[in-house]
């Protein structure tokens, strides 16, 4: 039989962290003058769709941490509750 054994607390402080994180995710800005006209154009334009594809996948990341780490505190949740239950039933068992 294997167990499984969580730390509640360390899960806890690993999804503060997380979520921390996540929220410290900012968007990239395009510097000033971007996209302009000129040889530069072409570049320009290029690197105005880089950021924004940047910035749309940090949104996926911040929104995929934050879910991890709702998960992470309702496996935590339902870790204690079976454990929990099944105490509760086996000293229901015992003399």
């Amino acid at each position: 039989m294997n167990s499984f054994v969580v730390d509640a607390p360390a899960v806890a402080e690993l999804t503060r962290a997380l979520r921390t994180a996540a929220s410290s995710i900012a968007d990239i800005t395009t510097p000033p003058g971007h996209p302009g006209p000129g040889p530069t154009a072409a570049f320009d334009a290029a690197l105005a769709r880089a950021v924004e594809r940047a910035n749309e996948r940090g949104v996926m990341l911040r929104e995929e941490a934050l879910r991890l780490a709702d998960v992470m505190d309702l496996t935590v949740e339902a870790a204690t509750a079976v454990d929990t239950a099944s105490a509760r039933r086996l000293g229901a068992m015992l003399p």
